[in-house]
């Protein structure tokens, strides 16, 4: 729910409006493997990275996978950066690490059935 202020000169008194969350077909979905924050003055960036592998030869070994691997290294591809207010970055994270607590507990409730 988005609050409104209903008279700026008034004292604050807010109204409850609801808000239609809506997700366009084409908007892509994409994997990440890894994110990224980064603290700026009024804002905190975050950016999603998905990596790429490279691709290994079919019949090679371990050993020589792990040595193309060190050499080349992996790229990780920027897949969506998002920009919150640090005003509302803490309230972002505490729903993140809610979620991540109830993950967590049921991969454990899963784990002892």
């Amino acid at each position: 729910m988005a609050k409104k202020q209903t008279n700026p000169k008034a004292p604050a008194q807010e109204e409850q409006l609801q808000i239609s969350f809506n997700v366009p077909i084409e908007m892509p979905s994409v994997y990440a493997t890894n994110i990224v924050l980064q603290q700026m003055e009024y804002e905190v960036l975050v950016s999603f990275y998905e990596i790429q592998p490279p691709l290994l030869l079919p019949g090679s070994n371990e050993a020589e996978n792990l040595a193309i691997l060190k050499k080349t290294g992996m790229r990780a591809d920027c897949v969506a950066k998002v920009i919150i207010s640090k005003e509302r970055f803490g309230a972002f994270a505490d729903v993140m690490r809610q979620l991540a607590a109830t993950i967590k507990a049921a991969d454990k409730r899963n784990e002892n059935a």
